[in-house]
């Protein structure tokens, strides 16, 4: 549940920072006790009186040109509001069938909203065609399931999206909205691309799509990241977006940082230009005395070299940002495309950031435990295995661990790999989870959300070429309840029931100790056909539903195994 916390004094030094600094940034300045005012009223949890000062202090600042038009080339696709058609595949589920992006960076994105549901949204496109559009999907119940929330298709070609799930009040779910932030332009090489939004309901009503932001004149708007405040608030909520915005000679402008205060009626932006090309930015949202907006960007030095930089803006635009070098750096060292997230609980608490990225193609991390203050120096996780991409995600909807969650993609394409865990106590990295192969020009993406009572890490992936995307959680209990907590004496492994059984059975095991664990099945010849588990674990009692759908009928076998641990126990599917 969303929480409204009392003014602390932990960021007050950076609020008096950036309110020094934002007489140079604003195009009118704005009054410091109308900003007090707003942040008591919002502390305070006065709704209509935040919502009466925030409009006055809109008016302070540079406004988008937005537009609710459709341009002539959409084709809108409305959902089918039955499950979406849903197969598993050694544990994965084929979310959809569509061709997923093009050979560009953030084509597919992951979120858990507010009602506790997961939302993907990824770029489409049509095969042989040069029809782009965009989908959202929805699974209620941990990613066993889809149903396909609508999108549209369109000429023009999309090029990024970043998604946002809000809910404008816990009480009511039909409140709950996906955003889908992108960047769209009607040239193929991207010249003077806009900012759009595209917005739906959880129940796939009341459909919105318009402008929320025209780059400059010659200009064009590139990979863009959105964030929000919405752990905190729910009418006063506000999102926060991120592009680059280059020539379209693709010379460097700077960072455009749009807001919006509510819920799409209009936008605010200011630019920020550090006179680097900085690209690849990814933003993330920090709760405190001075809410402020950290992005991760990736600096092009030279052909050879590029460095990671952290930026730190107040969630007013400003233009106005202070800047942390992270790593090394120098000739033939290139940090590329970074991803940033933080791990928060309310204004009073020490929250956590994670950066990852690829230093010359090895995955990395770096990480901060105190607000993004004092970071971490780079964390290696393979020195002799290269990534195309590494990305991460965090929880902070929930109490207790394994709330970050990293994957990374090979630079063939042909395995996706999961950390679970938190910063110092980062889970062993889970091999080749997916039975899929992937693609090496779309990078993964990951959640951590929760299922039932546990907190669970997913991956969402585009398929070989860019066709189908596919849901993993087989290494994060997905589909596994925990219905005992009680420490256990030994290893357990229980008989299947129903058995027989068709299509689906239930496993039950004991572990007595937090250590790896593998759940697997296997056909009668001694084939793998299953993995169900394939992770880290903490003791206690569980149950797994396997689900045999795509497989003939036989006897098969499943086997758990452990730290000296190893049972096999048959089951006979009969369809």
């Amino acid at each position: 549940m969303k929480t409204i916390k009392t003014k602390t004094l932990l960021f007050t030094f950076a609020a008096l920072i950036f309110s020094i600094f934002s007489v140079f940034s604003q195009s009118k300045l704005i009054p410091e006790d109308l900003k007090l005012r707003l942040f008591n009223a919002k502390n305070s949890g006065n709704v209509e009186l935040a919502k009466q000062l925030n409009k006055e202090l809109e008016t302070y600042l540079i406004k988008s040109e937005t537009s609710t038009d459709l341009p002539s080339n959409y084709r809108v696709i409305e959902p089918n509001l039955n499950p979406g058609e849903t197969d598993w595949y050694n544990n994965e589920v084929l979310v959809s069938g569509k061709n997923i992006g093009d050979k560009n960076y953030r084509q597919i994105d992951i979120k858990q909203g507010q009602d506790g549901n997961i939302y993907a949204a990824s770029i489409t496109r049509e095969s042989g065609s040069f029809e782009y559009g965009i989908q959202c999907l929805k699974s209620t119940n941990g990613g066993i399931n889809w149903t396909a929330l609508g999108g549209f298709s369109t000429t023009d070609k999309i090029f990024s999206i970043s998604l946002l799930v809000e809910s404008r009040n816990n009480a009511n779910p039909d409140s709950t909205r996906f955003w889908i932030y992108y960047t769209i332009s009607s040239n193929s090489n991207g010249n003077d691309a806009k900012l759009r939004v595209y917005s739906r309901r959880s129940n796939a009503n009341s459909v919105i799509d318009f402008i929320a932001g025209t780059p400059g004149a010659g200009n064009k708007f590139e990979f863009v990241s959105a964030c929000s405040d919405g752990e905190f608030w729910e009418e006063l909520t506000y999102m926060h977006i991120i592009v680059t915005e280059v020539t379209n000679a693709n010379n460097t402008v700077g960072l455009r940082h749009f807001r919006t205060a509510n819920w799409g009626s209009s936008f605010s932006n200011a630019l920020f230009n550090s006179g680097f090309m900085d690209t690849y930015p990814s933003a993330a949202f920090l709760r405190g005395g001075a809410d402020s907006i950290f992005v991760a960007v990736e600096r092009k030095i030279s052909s050879n070299e590029s460095q990671l930089k952290v930026y730190s803006t107040h969630n007013v635009p400003s233009g106005i940002f202070l800047t942390r070098s992270l790593g090394t750096s120098g000739a033939n060292i290139k940090y590329e495309k970074p991803v940033i997230t933080c791990s928060q609980r309310n204004a009073n608490n020490i929250n956590t950031f994670m950066v990852t990225c690829t230093k010359n193609e090895f995955p990395l991390w770096f990480h901060s435990t105190n607000s993004g203050s004092v970071w971490s120096s780079e964390q290696v996780i393979f020195s002799n295995r290269k990534m195309k991409y590494v990305h991460c995600a965090s929880d902070s909807l929930a109490a207790g661990d394994n709330n970050f969650v990293i994957t990374c993609l090979t630079t063939g394409g042909d395995s996706v790999l999961v950390y679970q865990g938190k910063p110092g106590a980062m889970s062993q990295m889970s091999l080749k989870i997916n039975s899929q192969f992937s693609t090496n020009f779309i990078s993964p993406a990951c959640v951590v959300y929760k299922n039932g009572n546990t907190k669970s890490a997913g991956i969402l992936y585009p398929g070989i070429s860019g066709a189908n995307l596919f849901f993993n959680g087989s290494h994060m209990f997905t589909g596994i309840q925990n219905i005992n907590s009680n420490i256990p004496s030994g290893f357990i492994l229980s008989q299947n029931y129903p058995n027989p059984f068709n299509p689906l059975t239930n496993i039950e095991f004991s572990i007595p100790k937090a250590g790896f664990v593998k759940l697997t099945v296997f056909d009668i010849t001694g084939k793998q056909v299953d993995k169900q588990i394939n992770s880290q674990m903490n003791p206690g009692t569980y149950r797994v539903e396997f689900s045999a759908g795509n497989l003939s009928s036989g006897i098969y076998f499943y086997t758990l195994e452990g730290e000296g641990f190893r049972e096999t126990k048959k089951m006979m599917l009969i369809k």
